[in-house]
């Protein structure tokens, strides 16, 4: 069927409605034909074993360990071959939560950790209006195991 304009529609399409430019599409074309399966010659050929890996270094969280504040397994002094350089000690969870429960709305555990910038917040803020001090009493552990690997490395 042969249209005003010169163009044919195929046969199995409608025709398009009068006082109307729209006329639909084709149906696609059928589906390429599917390559032949290939031929099954018997059992795959055997691999060679796989390489031996290094068992997971401890810490890095490799082997289902966690990667967050990940401690070694063996304590790191970073002095070691500095004789003048002696070890720090780690600081204590509790002496940090009792400084939190007393004095934690002038930041006081927050000096204690060395984070002046955010004590110096909580003095003048009364704890961040006590939202930043109710959740201290759940970061707290966190943030005393940070400091601590943090001064094991004398970033600190």
């Amino acid at each position: 069927m042969a249209h005003s304009q010169g163009w044919s529609v195929p046969p199995n399409m409608p025709p398009p409605m009068a006082g109307s430019n729209y006329v639909p599409l084709p149906p696609p074309p059928p589906p390429a034909a599917m390559p032949p399966p290939v031929p099954n010659y018997g059992p795959p050929a055997p691999q060679p074993p796989p390489a031996a890996m290094p068992p997971p270094v401890p810490g890095t969280g490799v082997g289902g360990m966690s990667t967050t504040y990940a401690q070694p397994q063996v304590p790191v002094n970073f002095a070691v071959g500095y004789p003048h350089v002696q070890p720090r000690p780690d600081l204590s969870i509790g002496t940090a939560y009792l400084l939190w429960f007393f004095l934690g709305f002038f930041g006081a555990h927050h000096f204690y950790l060395g984070k002046v910038g955010m004590g110096l917040g909580y003095l003048f803020t009364f704890g961040w209006l006590m939202i930043g001090w109710f959740v201290d009493l759940f970061t707290l552990p966190a943030q005393v195991q940070r400091v601590n690997i943090e001064r094991r490395m004398w970033l600190r």
